[in-house]
């Protein structure tokens, strides 16, 4: 087995990932009708310093019986049947803070998929010789 300074970069960020778990919070009423990616951005942008919470999808009450999830549901407005968001947070209370969350800007288009992944690979130079 290698020694903890052997160990790869990707796994590094692997072990840190592993102590995130995936919940179901209420959405904070300022948030319904906005944009999905926009939310998802802005509520990472708020918690990342201290505990980063990530969007990832909608439970939304369409049918009664069986609500449905939907993950990374894209770029479309966060419907008022929603009953929860699903978020990944390392605790429960990071996962609650999420209420106090402003509302997003009204005028800001984003790809949130692909600042979620920069903000999750390593920083490392591609050619550490240079």
């Amino acid at each position: 087995m290698a020694n903890r300074g052997e160990i790869p970069y990707w796994m590094e960020d692997y072990f840190q990932g592993c102590q995130d778990e995936i919940y179901r919070i209420p959405p904070p009423e300022q948030l319904i009708q906005k944009n999905f990616l926009e939310v998802a951005k802005v509520i990472f942008e708020r918690t990342r310093a201290k505990s980063p919470v990530v969007v990832i999808g909608l439970c939304i009450a369409i049918d009664t019986i069986k609500p449905t999830t939907v993950i990374m549901p894209g770029d479309i407005p966060i419907p008022r049947e929603t009953i929860s968001l699903v978020v990944i947070a390392d605790s429960k209370e990071a996962a609650t803070n999420v209420r106090e969350a402003p509302s997003p800007p009204q005028a800001c288009k984003i790809f949130i998929l692909f600042e979620i992944i920069i903000a999750l690979e390593p920083c490392h130079s591609q050619n550490a010789n240079n």
